[in-house]
């Protein structure tokens, strides 16, 4: 039987008992109690369907916001990954052109046997702040 046809079936034999006045008090009080066990049976299903539904409807709604994080994050690492690579390349660019102009001011030693570049140590102080600023 179905919940209908049980909870129909109770609620008909109380009727009858009632109307006609027929078979056992103790009879009747089981039929009351069977049919009010059953009343709160099934509005405990119903509070758990419903708690069920606002359990898959919170979940469904976490998820989302994990993935919005997740995809946030993911952009937040790009955006990273290129700020680094930005980074590496203008230190690498930094220091060819630090080396290019120490080349510009080196002056050559003469010697026998091989050359000698050098550069004065106050042209690289002031190669350095031209290229970055005074820093104190």
């Amino acid at each position: 039987m179905k919940d209908a046809e049980i909870k129909n079936a109770l609620e008909k034999a109380i009727n009858e008992y009632a109307a006609e006045d027929v078979g056992s008090p103790k009879y009747f009080k089981l039929i009351i109690a069977i049919l009010d066990l059953f009343n709160r049976q099934q509005a405990g299903k119903e509070a758990l369907i419903a708690g069920q539904e606002t359990l898959q409807k919170a979940l469904a709604e976490k998820i989302a916001e994990i993935e919005r994080l997740k995809n946030e994050c993911f952009c937040i690492a790009n955006e990273r990954d290129a700020i680094k690579d930005c980074l590496d390349t203008a230190v690498e660019e930094a220091i060819e052109e630090f080396a290019e102009r120490l080349k510009e001011h080196a002056y050559r030693l003469p010697t026998s046997f091989f050359e000698i570049k050098a550069v004065n140590e106050s042209w690289i102080d002031a190669i350095l702040k031209e290229m970055v600023g005074d820093a104190e």
